[in-house]
């Protein structure tokens, strides 16, 4: 069969040619129009220029305005259409006392549309199609002809553009369920926002905030709270001006992104906060937008209002981050707290977030069991509290989410509230690098279920127990501090217990024991938070420097501080020299080769912009002592391949002395086996194994079939071999035919040893004589009971 096809493709001006799909082409006699879709993809990046995934033009009211110009052009000279003469009148009832009273019943006409109408696009005249059962509601169709499409392309781009990016782009909260914001998703967010635009017509009207409270104390909270969040910051939100008057809902993360901006902050990656003066950005600094306001009264006497506004908002709004598990169950707990059942909690919070709504009802198990006093849930703020400062809002998974709340540790006394926590813990402080697709991928469902193994389980009832003494403490001096240092303690001991790399820590460090944990966790319990703060400053490269009354070689190194090792090809070609002292008059540099003499120069600082750093090393000769160590003669590498020879060697002599011929043994199969061709007699048969040698590297003793010599166990790994019996390329070796018996009673092959080369080589011997056509059976002890060889117990006997 042969299939003939053929498709349009439109390029506008430069841009990339687009290919028109076939669904969105109409053919009318000779024409082709295109579908105007606004959610197309292909229809979008012709109008716009570009496209994404899920963009729509929708709301572009050019597109609005084009298809309103089409609909009026179709309707027009159909108004007057019921006074137009017709050729047969219809008949006058008769006349009679009923039918003078009711009113004349006219005929319906169907109207007759025209297949095409044109309307006017930038001065062209471009052609639409009349089509659909309801053609005032139906897509847009233009004739397919450049200038048509050019004069539409031109008419609706900007416009189209600012829908697309409208229907992209929504909007974030700040305080979920009292959470508040997460300084890492302000930057993470803000980042992006720049990255596309700031538009102020998506915020216009679409925020919301709530008036602060009116009453002293409860201001006064609100502002200790803020305060308390800048704070643990560490720099990277803007401090409050005491302006303030207002609590958002929605658009927090972008009023704090703002403010950053305004303050000249950096992120907590380095993110920069330049912006020219003609950014829209400015202009929303400084001038604002209309907000949503709601007095203070009405939450006072709706207190779960602005829960349920953030619900709503994230169902519609969140595009960056879907609510995490941990702001679901800080939500779970606020309706608790307020009077809901479990039932209505849950209903309550699987408004909020889709991607999260499968995870709720484990969600709801952890705060009701595990989260603490059920009116002040201390988990979960420490959760709360923890994430902001540690790391970013990221989801842990439905799979994860149901094993930290409902894993049965198999303990009926214990069911490991505070490992859980820990988990979840460990969870939120995963690094970037490991989080995969907003979802945290440092520790996976495997690490979790390893805890309740029989292996680990001592370590995981030792750990609930330093847990709780740890979180004693906590509850004794609550505060950020305290929750910083529990955090970390519970991400060490779980890693450690999983046995975890570094990497996938936020310190990317590993602790060697228990003890070093918990003295790391008292030492900085103790040490106060100024005094850390002072200590990773004191670390900083970023020092203020007095240059006015700075000495001339102080104010070089500065502008010179680079210079570590260094070139100057002009005056001293390839040679690698290092800054080793500076001082007014000029700086010292020095060179030392493998074989020539010291080299020192003394450069003029006002020459040092003659030099170039380099990556180059200095010449190094290697030591005396390292040489010999790595010679081949003596070192390690060498040393185990020659002894894997030896090996090799001893185990093939072995084998060729005890080889038994072809005559005495045969091979079978289904099942595979090895028996006797003739009457064997008392020791007659010895099987030796062959095959791979390797050195074994594990600490604890194998129990694979082993050669012990030079102090080590080498496996001996069977080959491949012709067990069907048609590949005379593959080996066939007796040893591994040797079928277990089922009982040691039935064993006709026993376990033994013989010297060869002073290596202890492993082989299986008949210790009684076997009859014609026996299977070959050796007993199910190991190797390592096997017996002296038979040869050295009858000249022991001998001497006796």
């Amino acid at each position: 069969m042969v299939t003939i096809s053929h498709s349009i493709l439109i390029q506008y001006q430069d841009e990339k040619a687009i290919t028109v799909p076939s669904d969105m082409v109409m053919k009318h006699g000779e024409d082709d129009y295109m579908r105007l879709r606004p959610t197309n993809y292909a229809v979008i990046q012709l109008i716009c220029g570009s496209s994404s995934c899920n963009a729509s033009i929708s709301s572009s009211r050019k597109l609005h305005e084009l298809i309103r110009m089409r609909n009026e052009q179709l309707m027009e000279g159909h108004e007057h259409e019921d006074s137009h003469e017709t050729l047969f009148a219809p008949q006058e009832p008769e006349a009679s006392s009923s039918a003078k009273d009711a009113p004349l019943k006219r005929k319906k006409t169907m109207k007759i549309l025209p297949e095409t109408i044109n309307i006017m696009v930038k001065g062209v005249q471009v052609q639409c199609l009349v089509h659909g059962r309801r053609p005032v509601a139906s897509d847009l169709a233009i004739r397919i002809d450049a200038e048509q499409i050019q004069a539409v392309v031109e008419y609706m781009r900007e416009d189209a553009i600012e829908a697309m990016q409208a229907s992209k782009r929504k909007y974030i909260k700040k305080k979920r369920a009292q959470s508040m914001l997460s300084f890492h998703d302000v930057w993470m967010k803000g980042a992006s926002m720049s990255m596309v635009g700031f538009n102020a017509k998506l915020v216009e009207g679409n925020t919301i905030a709530f008036a602060m409270s009116t009453d002293p104390s409860r201001r006064a909270m609100q502002i200790e709270k803020n305060k308390a969040l800048i704070e643990q910051s560490s720099g990277h939100l803007a401090p409050i001006n005491g302006q303030e008057g207002y609590l958002t809902i929605g658009g927090s993360h972008t009023v704090a992104y703002l403010r950053c901006i305004e303050a000249g902050l950096s992120g907590p990656a380095g993110e920069n906060t330049t912006h020219p003066k003609s950014d829209a950005i400015w202009s929303a600094i400084s001038e604002g937008w209309t907000w949503v306001t709601i007095s203070s009264s009405v939450e006072e006497a709706i207190p779960l209002l602005p829960s349920f506004l953030q619900s709503s908002l994230n169902s519609t709004n969140s595009i960056q981050k879907s609510i995490t598990e941990l702001e679901t169950a800080m939500l779970l707990a606020t309706s608790f707290g307020r009077g809901m059942t479990m039932r209505q909690a849950i209903q309550h919070a699987s408004a909020a977030d889709v991607r999260c709504r499968s995870s709720i009802p484990a969600i709801a198990t952890f705060v009701q069991r595990f989260a603490g006093h059920a009116g002040t849930f201390p988990i979960l703020h420490f959760l709360s509290n923890f994430s902001k400062v540690h790391g970013r809002s990221v989801q842990i998974g439905e799979d994860m989410m149901s094993l930290i709340a409902g894993m049965d540790f198999k303990n009926p006394s214990n069911m490991f509230p505070m490992v859980r926590t820990a988990i979840w813990t460990t969870l939120l402080g995963c690094p970037s690098a490991s989080i995969k697709d907003g979802i945290a991928r440092n520790i996976v469902k495997s690490d979790i279920e390893k805890l309740r193994s029989a292996s680990v389980i001592a370590k995981t009832i030792e750990t609930e127990s330093l847990l709780l003494d740890s979180w004693s403490l906590h509850q004794k001096q609550p505060s950020q501090h305290m929750d910083n240092c529990f955090g970390h303690l519970c991400i060490r001991r779980i890693l450690h217990v999983l046995n975890k790399a570094p990497s996938a820590s936020i310190e990317n460090k590993t602790y060697e024991s228990l003890g070093a944990i918990v003295a790391c966790f008292a030492k900085e319990v103790h040490e106060p938070p100024s005094q850390q703060k002072a200590s990773s400053a004191s670390a900083s490269t970023d020092k203020v420097m007095d240059l006015i009354s700075a000495k001339p070689h102080r104010v070089a190194m500065l502008q010179n501080s680079h210079m570590s090792l260094y070139t100057n090809t002009k005056d001293h070609g390839a040679l690698v020299f290092q800054l080793v002292d500076i001082q007014d008059d000029g700086a010292t540099m020095r060179h030392q080769g493998l074989h020539d003499k010291l080299i020192e120069v003394h450069v003029p600082l006002d020459a040092l912009k003659k030099w170039r750093s380099t990556k180059t090393p200095m010449p190094k000769a290697c030591d005396v002592a390292m040489q010999s160590r790595c010679l081949p003669q003596s070192h390690l590498a060498f040393q185990e391949e020659h002894q894997r020879a030896m090996v090799i060697v001893a185990l093939h002599a072995a084998y060729e002395k005890h080889a038994c011929g072809h005559a005495s043994i045969a091979f079978g199969q289904h099942p595979p086996s090895l028996f006797t061709s003739c009457p064997c007699k008392k020791k007659a048969i010895r099987l030796v194994p062959m095959g791979t040698i390797a050195k074994h590297k594990g600490k604890e003793p194998t129990k694979a079939i082993q050669i012990n010599a030079f102090g080590h166990q080498w496996t001996i790994t069977a080959p491949k071999q012709n067990s069907m019996f048609e590949d005379d390329k593959l080996p066939l070796v007796p040893f591994f035919w040797v079928r277990p018996a089922p009982s040691d009673e039935e064993a006709n092959m026993a376990w033994s040893v013989i010297k060869q080369d002073d290596m202890s080589i492993p082989m299986l011997v008949n210790e009684d004589s076997i009859a014609t056509h026996a299977v070959l059976l050796h007993a199910s002890a190991e190797p390592e009971a096997m017996k002296e060889p038979p040869k050295k117990k009858a000249k022991s006997k001998a001497k006796n």
